[in-house]
């Protein structure tokens, strides 16, 4: 979501020789965990769990109060995009939703908020393919109004 903000407030080249260096750290660190799971023959689906093993209880907590943060942060930012997906997609289709933004959003976050206390990524399989199914729907849907459109008006000059 902070991305086009980025790149307005210090630079498109800033944000092009900044981010391979963070994909670079975020993609050395999550080896470094994997391969230490290897070497300790750690093969479960919680890294809470993983977390207590390696360093400790008090780990254990912290690291479990830091995945809740950043899922709720996800959660968070997963319903304002999509409540401006679906605001957008409703009004190409004639349907405006624009006074229920609010409701909207207090309704995402209620379906989404129980998701940050799941644990076992396994659990989310059923979760992710009924998301699929809703993107899916609303680009076909999108894909399908452009097309009469175009086919109704003609592409502008």
């Amino acid at each position: 979501m902070a991305f086009p903000h980025t790149v307005q407030e210090v630079g498109f080249w800033v944000v092009i020789c900044t981010y391979p260096f963070i994909v670079i750290g975020l993609v050395y660190g999550l080896d470094l965990i994997i391969k230490t799971a290897d070497e300790m023959g750690y093969y479960g689906s919680s890294l809470e769990q993983f977390v207590e093993i390696v360093l400790g209880k008090v780990h254990r907590t912290l690291t479990t109060i830091c995945n809740w943060l950043i899922c709720f942060a996800i959660c968070v930012a997963s319903v304002i995009l999509a409540v401006q997906f679906v605001e957008f997609s409703t009004c190409q289709l004639g349907f405006c939703f624009a006074n229920a933004r609010l409701w909207l959003n207090l309704l995402g976050l209620i379906i989404c908020l129980p998701t940050i206390f799941i644990h076992n990524i396994n659990n989310f399989k059923y979760l992710a393919t009924g998301a699929l199914v809703v993107i899916l729907f609303s680009v076909i849907s999108i894909i399908a109004f452009e097309t009469s459109f175009i086919t109704e008006n003609g592409i502008s000059q």
